[in-house]
């Protein structure tokens, strides 16, 4: 399925249409490359493949101005899938590979709470709980995986972004010179990161973890948002840097950093609820299952700790932020 056709190399003096099609080449090429290794279940296979779909789906969204004609249809692309479509579809599978990626991340978290807790503080079987509860989980998902990557749905959206990686990208806005004009993209979607930051107040000295009984759901609701801008803004950034654009490079770094601290927030967020869910769970079970909800409370307020650091990691590094 994958494209065998061979790119064009970008001129001397590249337009911004010219670089977007060189990235967006780059991440259909390795959204492709990952298959046989998802297939196969090889580690990190699931988590690459889904990078390169939300670097695509980021960068049409942050260039679409660029990438087609007014009627928002993908450029020389398939007829039958609008730009908005096309994100769709790569929400649509960043969403399948995000299933069978998540048991891993919570995997490893819970692995390292465990590992540094005293013996006496780790009561019932809550390891193995973890690890039965979260390998059925990763086993349904890693067979919904193999059925996407098999379906007409699939197949059809590997040919709309072959389609649209045909080129070229035409238009005024297309055919600027690279440097400028996609550094003008990369201030856009910085002012957008910067609108979703600014509605975050931050907590004073100690509010974060001062009342177990807040709802933290809208918050952490709105922390996530300000991580899915900074991805977008680091993708677009990315592209930019491929033409030298202007602070590109920087941007990029600075961004990357913020997604991180954020993606440390939203694991925990996730896990929690794992927890969350494995304690219910236990509470109706035998005695020694039973006793195993202490230990998934206890961890849960370590990931609450947790959540907490990485908040205030962010406010100190958004300070920075370029």
């Amino acid at each position: 399925m994958a494209s065998t056709r061979e790119a064009p190399e970008m001129s001397s003096s590249p337009t911004s249409g010219e670089v977007l099609l060189e990235y967006l080449r780059r991440q259909v090429a390795e959204l492709q490359q990952q298959v046989p290794r998802v297939r196969k279940n090889e580690p990190d296979s699931v988590h690459q493949m889904r990078m390169s779909a939300r670097r695509l789906r980021a960068v049409i969204e942050s260039a679409r101005s660029m990438l087609g004609p007014g009627s928002g249809q993908a450029g020389n692309g398939s007829p039958d899938l609008s730009l908005s479509e096309l994100r769709s579809e790569l929400k649509w599978l960043s969403g399948v590979l995000g299933k069978a990626r998540d048991p891993e991340v919570i995997r490893e978290r819970l692995a390292a709470l465990v590992a540094e807790e005293a013996d006496a503080l780790l009561l019932g079987p809550a390891a193995e709980r973890i690890d039965q509860a979260l390998e059925a989980v990763a086993r349904g998902a890693r067979a919904e995986v193999q059925e996407a990557l098999g379906s007409d749905r699939y197949r059809l959206l590997v040919q709309a972004l072959d389609a649209l990686t045909d080129g070229p990208f035409v238009g005024d806005k297309a055919e600027r010179p690279a440097g400028k004009g996609l550094a003008k993209l990369v201030k856009k979607d910085v002012r957008r990161l910067r609108r979703k930051a600014a509605a975050l107040e931050q907590p004073k000295s100690g509010e974060a973890d001062s009342d177990p009984n807040s709802d933290r759901g809208p918050r952490d609701v709105a922390l996530h948002d300000v991580r899915k801008a900074a991805k977008r803004v680091r993708y677009i950034a990315e592209a930019a840097s491929i033409a030298k654009a202007k602070s590109a490079d920087r941007v990029e770094d600075a961004a990357h950093t913020i997604q991180k601290i954020l993606g440390q927030h939203q694991d925990s967020v996730v896990t929690r609820e794992h927890l969350l869910q494995l304690g219910s769970k236990s509470g109706r079970g035998p005695k020694s299952e039973a006793d195993s909800a202490f230990t998934f409370g206890r961890l849960h307020a370590l990931e609450e700790r947790r959540a907490d650091e990485a908040e205030k990691e962010f406010f100190k590094a958004w300070k920075a932020f370029p």
